[in-house]
Parts: structure tokens; C-alpha cells; sequence
């Protein structure tokens, strides 16, 4: 005999391997095997009174009591969550270990470069270059010059891409070209900075039109940063949550647009890098 845990119903004899689930009487009585051990009165443990490791499966009621198990099945939920929105792509701005993990690339070989530490640049009139590291550390320094257009002058491993494109101005006399305008596409191609000859800024997010002042910081929804500093040149960062990075600064001039791309521990690629 012993006293039922729950007030108000009559004290019961209990079988020391099952608990009785039917409290409420009436009818064959039906029990639940539980997998505690019984106390040193010959009566087992409830199952809501077990302390964890009491032979219950981890994570379910039985080891942590009825709060703690109803805990544990929240923080579950939560990870199933955030594991679901990982599946789906999010992006992270976390610093990360430092391991590159590349993005699907579809179309054959993928023609991008891990690079440690390098600057990528197309200016004056213009000229191309690559310097810096390697993912091994070797050292990079690649300079050449291109008069032309450039869809994919640079792009990067960014979730939702991140693709530095350059228009041109029509040849002089003596076939010099400059950069006509610049522009930074991000967010699966809804997120654009662009920066002509002038120095004139726009960005668009998600197709909207947004302004930015000099000395003001955007956030565009992508989780790329967009600023304009004091002396008019515009830097648009984003950050792959592996610890990978690019920072790409457009300034004029006088003539044209330059710009210099900054890559840390990142996958590269684009006209400057596979030429």
C-alpha cells in the first residue's frame, strides 16, 4: 500500500513493475511498464518522480520530470527549427572556423579560387590585377589590362550570390576606356549598388530604391552592408558564416570608376581571377 501522488484519489496497491493509468477507476484496469527501479519498499518510482538516468530514454519525461521534460521537448523544437532554416540556405555573418565551405555551382567545374588574403582591383583605364595569397599561402600577383566590358568581373561565395559587374565608356582616340559604371549585385540579383563616373550612387533592394547619405551605414536585407564614407567611395561587405568575407570599394576617378575587392579565406572567381 502507499499513498497515491496525485491529491485526492485513494491509496492503491501497486504492482512494483507497472504504474496504473487509469486513476480516474472504472473498468479492467490497464498498466504501464516502467523501466525504474522500485523503491526499497517494494513500490517502483512514478515515472514522473525518476531522477535522470533512471533508465529512461534521454531527453523524454522520465529523466528530467514532467517541467524538465517539457523543457527538453521545447529546446528540441527549437533545434528542429533552426536546422530546418539552415537546410533552406540562411545565411550567417558568424566569423565561423575559418573552413571554407564552397556553394553548389552548377554548370560545370567550378572555376572559383579559395584565396587567403588578396585584393582584386580594375582601375584607371583599366588596368586588372591580383595579389596577395592563396588558400596554401603562395603568393598571387597577376596584373593585365581590359578595355571591355565585364559582366563577371568578380564574384564570390556569398549565399544568394555576390557578383561585381563594369560597363565601359566608349574608346578615345587612342582606344582608352575607363570603368562607365560599376555596380555590386547580391541577394539572388534583388540587391544592386551601383556607382558611376560622377561618383552618383544608387541601391536598390529587392527592386526598391533606397538612399544613403555619406557617413550612413545600410543593411540590406541579405545580410550585406552597404556604406558610404566621407569622401564619397561606397563599400559594400558580406560575410559567407564560414569565415569568409569580401569587401568591394567603388570611388571615382575623375574619368571612371574604380574598384578594389577585398577577399578573406573566400572561394573567388571572375574575369580577374581566371584570366
Amino acid at each position: 500500500m502507499y499513498q497515491s501522488s496525485w491529491p485526492g484519489f485513494p491509496a492503491r496497491t501497486v504492482d512494483p513493475i507497472a504504474l496504473p493509468i487509469d486513476e480516474m477507476g472504472g473498468g479492467t484496469r490497464t498498466t504501464l511498464p516502467i523501466a525504474g527501479t522500485g523503491a526499497s519498499d517494494g513500490v517502483a518510482t512514478p515515472w514522473y518522480a525518476q531522477s535522470p538516468g533512471a533508465g529512461l530514454i534521454p531527453g523524454t519525461f522520465g529523466g528530467f520530470g514532467l517541467l524538465g521534460g517539457l523543457q527538453s521537448l521545447l529546446g528540441l523544437l527549437q533545434q528542429s527549427i533552426a536546422s530546418a532554416l539552415q537546410g533552406f540556405g540562411t545565411p550567417s555573418n558568424g566569423s565561423g572556423s575559418g573552413t571554407v565551405t564552397r556553394q553548389p555551382w552548377s554548370g560545370g567545374a567550378d572555376p572559383r579560387t579559395v584565396l587567403r588574403d588578396a585584393d582584386l582591383s580594375s582601375t584607371g583605364d583599366p588596368h586588372l590585377a591580383e595579389t596577395g595569397t592563396d588558400a596554401n599561402g603562395n603568393a598571387i600577383s597577376k596584373h593585365l589590362d581590359s578595355m571591355t566590358a565585364h559582366g563577371d568581373l568578380i564574384d564570390a561565395q556569398i549565399a544568394g550570390g555576390y557578383r561585381v559587374s563594369s560597363q565601359v565608356t566608349a574608346p578615345q582616340a587612342n582606344g582608352v576606356t575607363y570603368n562607365k559604371s560599376v555596380s555590386v549585385t547580391t541577394g539572388d540579383g534583388g540587391d544592386r549598388v551601383t556607382m558611376d563616373g560622377s561618383g552618383a550612387v544608387s541601391i536598390t533592394e529587392n527592386g526598391t530604391a533606397i538612399s544613403i547619405a555619406k557617413g550612413q551605414s545600410i543593411a540590406l536585407g541579405h545580410d550585406e552592408m552597404v556604406t558610404e564614407n566621407s569622401d564619397g567611395s561606397v563599400v559594400i561587405t558580406a560575410a559567407n558564416g564560414s569565415g569568409g568575407s569580401i569587401a568591394t570599394t567603388l570611388r571615382t576617378n575623375g574619368n571612371g570608376v574604380d574598384v578594389t575587392a577585398h577577399a578573406h579565406n573566400i572561394a573567388v572567381g571572375g574575369d580577374i581571377v581566371n584570366s
